[in-house]
């Protein structure tokens, strides 16, 4: 799977947000490449591991800001990060071989952040600039 770049038309201007999004980004490109080898599995889980705890404290800190704010957009959003990790989960748990999950995670989290930082989290990046003090 090709590599997905990191450019700095989705930095939403939010430093600790798109700082968590380029991890993201690094993990799903680890993802992406992983080899199809069956003894490879162990990476794999430890890989699905890390990225939806990577995903879950990003969500939380962004959540966090939702009722503090009181963002108008907050259960939209939220929706969002359920169905990502609902999707996650449901991909990892399949019974197809890891390199198939791998690539299917990996072609998935592209298409979603891409989308996701560029729509929602811009959207959501305007109400939290507007306090100085978060997303820092």
């Amino acid at each position: 799977m090709a590599t997905f770049e990191w450019t700095t038309k989705l930095n939403i201007g939010v430093p600790k947000i798109d700082a968590d999004h380029q991890e993201i980004v690094r993990l799903l490109n680890r993802m992406g490449h992983l080899p199809e080898e069956p003894q490879r599995e162990a990476e794999f889980r430890e890989l699905i591991k890390e990225l939806v705890e990577m995903l879950s404290a990003h969500f939380k800190f962004e959540e966090e800001y939702f009722s503090e704010l009181e963002y108008e957009e907050a259960d939209a959003h939220r929706s969002e990060h359920s169905r990502l990790l609902q999707e996650l989960a449901s991909t990892a748990l399949s019974g197809e071989p890891q390199h198939l999950k791998a690539t299917r995670i990996a072609k998935y989290l592209q298409a979603w952040q891409t989308t996701h930082i560029m729509v929602s989290d811009r959207a959501f990046s305007e109400v939290l600039r507007v306090d100085p003090h978060a997303g820092q």
